[in-house]
């Protein structure tokens, strides 16, 4: 079998562009989950501060749900394997009212896929890096977390794994969300 050189170079050329074209697309998708993450963070952030509600009525459009909405849809809407984690990783949130609702029919629209991002969730971690976000947004906002209390927006690593089980379970007996619930 004979090698043609200039074949080979093509070949090299070919998977070089493949694998910088995979790159890229992954560093989009963790730009997007770190978007969509962060806007249901800063949404949390905004009703829980006095301060920040204040600022809301004031600026409509400086504090909507509509961003937590939107970034809980484009996690939703994605479907991998990193992206069940990220999904999964809202848990770390104190998701309550309509967004819980929109967060369980995600997940339950996942069904068997997601179960393994679920069953290797951790818990303590997930509260943990809750914790960290909310710090490091304190540092940088503090007029806006003046008085804010984390576990208005950290969720405990008990009740994380709560939620974890009762996805699980739900799951296994083939819950589903109506169409109208999205």
């Amino acid at each position: 079998m004979k090698i043609y050189p200039e074949k080979l170079i093509l070949l090299y050329i070919l998977l070089f562009i493949a694998n910088g074209s995979l790159a890229a697309e992954n560093n989009k998708n963790q730009r997007e989950a770190k978007m969509a993450e962060s806007a249901v963070f800063w949404a949390l952030a905004a009703s829980a501060s006095a301060t920040a509600r204040q600022d809301c009525l004031s600026s409509a459009l400086a504090c909507s749900d509509d961003r937590a909405d939107l970034g809980m849809a484009l996690l939703g809407a994605k479907d991998s394997k990193q992206d069940y984690e990220n999904l999964v990783s809202l848990m770390r949130y104190k998701i309550d009212a309509g967004f819980s609702e929109n967060y369980t029919c995600y997940i339950l629209s996942k069904g068997t896929k997601i179960l393994s991002s679920l069953k290797k969730a951790d818990s303590k971690a997930l509260a943990n890096t809750c914790i960290l976000e909310f710090n490091t947004a304190s540092i940088s906002s503090p007029k806006i977390f003046n008085g804010v209390d984390p576990n208005k927006i950290c969720e405990s690593s008990e009740r994380i794994q709560q939620k974890t089980k009762t996805f699980i379970e739900a799951i296994r007996l083939k819950k589903s969300c109506s169409v109208e619930d999205f």
